[in-house]
């Protein structure tokens, strides 16, 4: 499922001497399958973006199209939306509340009309896709770990079968092994056909996760590529408040002091191996 975006403007209080645009006449197409980070300061618009792609929040200009349809036409079937786009907003597991994990996870698919057998197949795919074993669905989603409490909630939308899952900031508050734990899973669910939106303000994790990075600064696209692309514009980024992943600095130092590395290296892993050739060599 793709989504295009066309000259989209969101403004806040908008018609009032206090509106402030939030999102600038943007234009994109998201190919179905892809995996997008958005990176930007905070009030760059990066959240507001999603949210408006989402239909979330109406835009003041522009549109939003799934697959060629207009998701403010009044043919479009909002509810059907509901189950192709899921949202998961930064923290979500503070909006657990049900006493298991499965009833958590059935809410969904409940509320979307299935049946009860129904849901708890949906939920239990979800759950074992997301690592959950099947021996925890019974316990109570506030007696686990951060980083499971934020698997089940992303199950929780996941169960409802999303062609488009957005995440903002899902890995916010989570240790180093809690955010490699969640990342990796998106990855998977990725490269299992799922098209991804990262709303996230780690370079490190855009670098080592997704295929294509969008930087937004004042409401508009500053930049829009793979992350070798993005991360060889260093002194554009930290023009806009933003830093390259620490790896890409390293580089630079690596080659400023004589030794003939390329500086658009994005990971640990591809700068071991590029010193590696280069000392070799």
């Amino acid at each position: 499922m793709d989504i295009e975006v066309r000259n989209l403007t969101y403004e806040y209080d908008s018609g009032t001497p206090q509106a402030v645009r939030a999102v600038d006449d943007v234009s994109l197409t998201i190919p179905g399958g892809q995996f997008v980070g958005i990176v930007g300061h905070t009030g760059s618009g990066k959240s507001t973006l999603v949210q408006l792609i989402d239909g979330l929040l109406k835009p003041t200009a522009g549109s939003v199209y799934l697959d060629g349809e207009d998701i403010a036409s009044r043919k479009f079937d909002r509810k059907h939306m509901r189950s192709l786009i899921g949202i998961v907003f930064q923290y979500p597991e503070y909006q657990l509340f049900e006493t298991t994990i499965l009833k958590d996870v059935c809410f969904g698919p409940l509320n979307m009309g299935l049946k009860q057998e129904e849901a708890v197949n949906a939920a239990t795919d979800a759950l074992l896709r997301l690592g959950i074993p099947r021996e925890s669905f019974g316990a109570s989603p506030f007696e686990i770990s951060g980083g499971q409490k934020r698997r089940v909630a992303i199950a929780g939308v996941l169960a409802m079968n999303p062609k488009i899952l957005i995440l903002d900031e899902p890995t916010a508050g989570l240790d180093p092994g809690g955010r490699e734990e969640v990342l990796g899973l998106l990855k998977s669910l990725n490269e299992s056909g799922l098209t991804i939106i990262l709303v996230s303000h780690s370079m490190e994790d855009v670098a080592k996760y997704v295929d294509r990075i969008l930087v937004m600064n004042e409401g508009k696209i500053f930049m829009d590529g793979n992350g070798k692309e993005v991360f060889s514009h260093v002194e554009q980024l930290e023009e806009i408040g933003l830093a390259a992943p620490e790896v890409a600095y390293l580089m630079k130092a690596v080659h400023d002091a004589g030794i003939p590395v390329a500086t658009n290296i994005t990971t640990a892993e591809e700068a071991c191996g590029e010193i590696l050739r280069a000392l070799k060599n």
